[in-house]
């Protein structure tokens, strides 16, 4: 995937394993999905916090956030639970949205990617930000966007 280009149409299972079609999401004017590796890990736990410290600035900007990793649904909820996440993460088991995004993997296919997409409402890719090992950076770059595009502070 790249800047400007259209989210190709993908229906998956979200956290109730319901079906669900992925312009479902694009609620708001803009909708925030990150890719993670991996659930309770260093990286990730520090990134989902982050992004959960600086919700309300999120907020303000009116955005949908989600998070998509494979963790299994009964691994989000407990995450979620754990470390009082305000929003939803997609159980991606198949692989079915990485593959749709074009979600890389690194170190020789071992680990999963992890790029945030922040896409507009009709789907159209806004901006990538991609870091495996600054996670910070997705939560700061984003923030820098929305505040841009949005011409408001926070």
């Amino acid at each position: 995937m790249k800047d400007g280009q259209k989210v190709p149409h993908v229906v998956f299972e979200d956290q109730n394993k319901a079906s669900k079609d992925i312009y479902d999401l694009f609620m708001n004017e803009f909708t925030i999905l990150f890719f993670y590796p991996k659930n309770n890990t260093p990286g990730c736990t520090k990134e989902v916090c982050a992004i959960r410290d600086n919700y309300s600035d999120f907020n303000n900007y009116s955005v949908s956030l989600f998070g998509v990793s494979a963790d299994s649904y009964s691994s989000h909820a407990s995450f979620i639970s754990k470390h009082q996440l305000p929003f939803p993460l997609i159980s991606d088991r198949g692989g079915k949205l990485r593959k749709a995004f074009q979600v890389k993997t690194e170190l020789f296919g071992l680990l999963p990617g992890r790029v945030t997409y922040i896409l507009n409402k009709e789907g159209v890719v806004q901006k990538i930000i991609e870091s495996q090992f600054n996670p910070q950076k997705h939560i700061t770059e984003s923030l820098e966007f929305l505040s841009k595009r949005l011409n408001l502070k926070v």
